[in-house]
């Protein structure tokens, strides 16, 4: 399995969204079974809803983020991707 990770300064915003781009485009691809995807924030507080403005924005593309919630990005993470 291949898993991606995202990353950003609070994971609320920019890397809740290129996942949640990422693993559609993962899924028209018929690729579930070969690649994930992941988030974190390298100043990221813990376990923060992602940003009213980005659900919104997501929603309006057919995509919800609603159930998201920030990690800061730790040395486990790093270790468990290869992208």
């Amino acid at each position: 399995m291949n898993k991606v990770l995202f990353v950003c300064t609070g994971n609320i915003y920019r890397s809740p969204i290129a996942t949640a781009i990422f693993m559609q485009e993962v899924e028209k691809r018929g690729l579930e079974d070969e690649i994930t995807a992941d988030s974190a924030g390298t100043w990221a507080p813990e376990n923060r809803p992602a940003a009213p403005r980005a659900v919104e924005y997501m929603e309006h593309h057919g995509i919800d983020i609603s159930r998201h919630r920030s990690r800061r990005i730790n040395r486990k993470l790093i270790e468990d991707v290869n992208v």
